[in-house]
């Protein structure tokens, strides 16, 4: 054994003596029931781009990434930095590539400093596409977001406080559509739409997303939207609506699959939803007294629109609201009748 592996490690690097355990399949497992599941490899580093400067050692393997690479935990042994300081073991969350060299532009990312040994992770799951690491310490959820073609992840920490109002993570559940569910010390739920970095909320059995968290679809449409996941068009926004100075909150072009409306609601606004086209239903609540413009306007896949409540109010509303759609026809004959009741 090398003098700056660390003591937690009780085998040799050679592959006859590594501890091997089955790796259960973490998808739908809620991370304290795959506590110990975990493998030692080895694995080597160098902290320069000479290869001689090679360091040797074994990781806690958790799993691996669809592209081939591997990923796991290791402590870092004291070094010497720069400035003659003595760095203090750390425990960073490694990528390995296939040769099993560590990938040299994701350096390990510190997660706790004094004694390091005692901060492991219970386990560290990948969200199915594998662009996103999850794992809890002390109560506190990290995440690794995959952000660069060559595959470099960025750490998400620090955020505790305005996430989940500073309240620690009793579990946490990876599901095969994407979405991380949270289990709050105080019984609490949230759901995170992993590679969007979206907060959700429970909803009718699914999710919708946070207040706040509808904003990120101001500046930055999401790419992926599971069946599980409903927006809500909710009747008020408060703070970033005006700093974005929009008359109107917009989610077109977004990947929508399923959308509802907040009780109260009067207007959908114009364009708001336009251009989404995997949302093939819609259903107008009987409290909706208005459809701007365009509102759905080329969903290429709605193919089923239901209005609730009085069928008059339907005159009113744009002519060309869901233009392009496949019940556009459908649509523009009730309009044009304007008088027939539910």
């Amino acid at each position: 054994m090398k003098k700056d592996q660390p003591a937690y490690i009780e085998h040799s690097n050679t592959d006859s003596t590594k501890k091997q355990v089955t790796l259960r399949n973490p998808t739908n497992v809620w991370f304290s029931h795959l506590d110990g599941d975990r493998e030692e490899r080895s694995f080597y580093y160098c902290f320069s781009l000479n290869e001689d400067d090679r360091h040797d050692a074994a990781y806690r393997y958790y799993g691996d990434l669809p592209d081939g690479r591997h990923f796991g935990t290791y402590v870092f042994p004291s070094m010497t930095s720069y400035a003659d300081f003595k760095d203090p073991p750390f425990t960073g969350v490694v990528i390995v590539e296939e040769n099993g060299r560590m990938q040299s532009s994701t350096p390990a990312e510190q997660m706790h400093l004094h004694p390091a040994e005692h901060y492991f992770p219970t386990t560290i799951v990948a969200s199915p596409s594998g662009k996103t690491l999850v794992w809890i310490t002390e109560g506190e959820l990290w995440s690794w977001h995959m952000v660069f073609p060559e595959g470099r992840f960025l750490t998400d920490s620090g955020e505790q406080e305005t996430r989940f109002g500073g309240r620690k993570v009793r579990d946490a559940c990876m599901h095969a559509d994407g979405i991380l569910e949270v289990l709050l010390e105080d019984g609490e739920t949230f759901g995170i739409l992993c590679d969007e970095y979206v907060l959700l909320k429970p909803f009718e059995g699914g999710w919708i997303p946070g207040d706040e968290s509808a904003a990120r679809w101001i500046e930055q449409p999401v790419d992926y939207w599971p069946e599980s996941l409903m927006l809500m068009i909710r009747k008020e926004y408060t703070g970033w609506q005006a700093v974005n100075n929009v008359d109107s909150i917009f989610y077109n072009n977004c990947s929508v699959r399923r959308v509802c409306f907040e009780p109260g609601l009067e207007v959908i606004k114009r364009g708001i939803l336009a251009m989404n086209d995997e949302l093939e239903t819609v259903v107008i609540p009987d409290f909706i007294k208005q459809v701007e413009s365009f509102a759905f306007g080329c969903c290429g896949s709605m193919n089923n629109l239901i209005i609730e409540g009085d069928l008059s109010r339907v005159a009113k509303w744009a002519e060309d609201a869901f233009d392009g759609c496949p019940c556009e026809k459908y649509y523009k004959q009730i309009r044009g009748q304007g008088v027939i009741s539910s």
